[in-house]
């Protein structure tokens, strides 16, 4: 009723106003949005039709001006993690620390994500003059965050779907799109991925 429901039910009711006013919908999903996690199998459902919702309502709404995307945040630091937390642990018989290192250990700087840099984001996407023709929604892990960068598509389409796991050098990249424009392309910096030679 609240991680899906509240945003078809929201939705449905801003579109009039948005197709007079122009805008923006930013829904929020999640990495459970993108990727299985036992034991929160009610939350990875909701959370999927979030994503299923976005890309369907970009296509349906684009036309009228009305952009819509999600994003996707990690664990985010506070009272309602360390529940999920503590119930993991109680239900694997480890210790909470076990499981935060767990959680913590997939994300690249080793920590959780503020609820500040979520809002900053949503700002970001419903900023007037930013515009998407689509909705794009990416990982909150870096490498499959950078390959959608890199190749333009979607982390379930380019197949990078975690930290390491390799892009296949078939795939087109910025640099492909580029170069027949007389463009160089170089990448520099850390990718968190592995070529798939």
């Amino acid at each position: 009723r609240i991680d899906l429901g509240s945003m078809f039910r929201c939705t449905r009711l801003a579109v009039p106003m948005l197709r007079e006013r122009k805008g923006s919908i930013v829904n929020i999903s999640s990495t459970a949005g993108l990727f299985g996690f036992p034991l929160r199998s009610p939350y990875v459902a909701a959370k999927w039709g979030v994503i299923g919702l976005t890309k369907t309502w970009a296509m349906e709404l684009g036309p009228d001006g009305i952009r819509v995307n999600a994003i996707c945040p990690g664990s985010v630091s506070g009272p309602r993690m360390d529940g999920v937390i503590e119930r993991e642990a109680a239900a694997y018989g480890v210790a909470p620390d076990v499981i935060r290192d767990a959680y913590t250990r997939q994300v690249s700087m080793r920590s959780f994500i503020d609820a500040s840099d979520i809002g900053e984001t949503v700002a970001w996407l419903a900023a007037r003059g930013v515009r998407f023709s689509q909705a794009y929604v990416n990982s909150g892990v870096c490498g499959p965050s950078r390959m959608s960068y890199y190749t333009g598509r979607y982390v379930a389409s380019h197949g990078a779907t975690w930290n390491r796991v390799p892009l296949s050098v078939a795939e087109p990249t910025i640099g492909d799109w580029l170069a027949p424009k007389g463009i160089e392309a170089a990448l520099a910096g850390k990718t968190h991925m592995l070529p798939d030679l």
